[in-house]
């Protein structure tokens, strides 16, 4: 869990760049090379995983899947409005499931290192304090 400034600036940095990717028009929009909906799932899978290693707390990680997913719809809905590019049902939930399999990916990885870190100490503490 960091919540150091080049953090936070990195994983809002990677919330922005959701929002003008989404938002320019498909002439300008960079393109991977991968399929539209592997696409989708990256950004937001990535964006997730930055987010949710920000704060550690289910609430928080919910959050924000929430609101990852709430701008995925948002995005979606703003295509329409954008030459060359289409709005589409499946990208938002191609998109929603990134940002949930990010989030949910560094809150399995923060588990797994939270109980090594238990497992170790617990070996490290002197006797007497172990069987307390």
């Amino acid at each position: 869990m960091s919540s150091s400034p080049f953090y936070r600036f990195v994983s809002w940095a990677a919330v922005l760049a959701l929002a003008l990717l989404s938002l320019v028009p498909g002439s300008v929009r960079p393109h991977t090379g991968l399929p539209g909906p592997a696409e989708h799932f990256l950004a937001y899978f990535l964006t997730g995983v930055l987010l949710g290693a920000r704060k550690r707390g289910t609430a928080y990680r919910i959050a924000v899947v929430v609101s990852l997913s709430i701008a995925s719809g948002i995005f979606e809905l703003l295509q329409n409005f954008i030459p060359g590019r289409e709005a589409g049902v499946f990208d938002f939930i191609v998109s929603s499931a990134g940002a949930a399999f990010g989030v949910c990916a560094v809150a399995i990885a923060c588990h797994y290192m939270c109980k090594q870190r238990m497992q170790k100490h617990q070996r490290s503490a002197p006797e007497d304090v172990r069987k307390r």
